[in-house]
């Protein structure tokens, strides 16, 4: 009876809290199947897909974004695989004590590339959509008529956008309130206050 008893218990190599319980007391099992999940609540960790130009290096200061707040993560491991479905390959990082993360939640991984290209910022209020999605600005001509230009958006963030057009250097732009002009108009430019 003893040996039975020991072979019958299971013991998790963590802390954690069992969140699924797959079998019932007395139920028969077979080798490899699955008996409960079990969640370990002291060190959360965090499994994201990544592009393959990812390198190690990169991932050594990631932030993670949960619920609009940031907290730094520590990577664990870069799995050398491919995902054959999402065609990334799996990072894992360890959250720090404290962050406030659910076990499923949806979370991003915030890393800094840099990116050399031309172009300027402009507060998303300056944005217009133009035909077919294409976005496009309003700007004052030489004859102080309101024209559409189209631009190219390169990045976006939450209250402004870093774009790429073939404006000239010094064209002006209605950046704030472009819905309360129209194509054509005649504008004048208001002194400085």
């Amino acid at each position: 009876m003893d040996i039975q008893l020991q072979k019958s218990k299971l013991i998790a190599p963590f802390d954690g809290r069992v969140t699924h319980r797959y079998l019932d007391g007395g139920e028969s099992m077979v080798p490899g199947q699955a008996v409960v999940d079990l969640v370990e609540l002291q060190a959360p960790q965090l499994r994201v897909g990544l592009p393959l130009d990812r390198g190690v290096d990169e991932l050594q200061t990631a932030e993670i974004e949960l619920d609009e707040a940031r907290y730094p993560a520590e990577l664990i491991a870069l799995r050398p695989d491919v995902d054959p479905v999402t065609r990334t390959r799996f990072a894992l990082f360890r959250l720090a004590d404290g962050t406030p993360a659910t076990f499923g939640q949806t979370a991003r991984i915030l890393l800094d590339e840099r990116i050399d290209a031309r172009g300027f910022w402009l507060p998303t209020t300056s944005l217009k959509e133009g035909l077919r999605g294409q976005w496009t600005v309003l700007i004052i001509d030489e004859a102080m008529r309101v024209r559409a230009a189209p631009i190219e958006i390169m990045h976006a963030e939450t209250d402004r956008v870093f774009v790429r057009s073939a404006l000239p250097e010094g064209t002006m732009l209605c950046d704030a309130v472009p819905q309360r002009v129209t194509l054509g108009q005649t504008v004048s430019i208001a002194p400085n206050s």
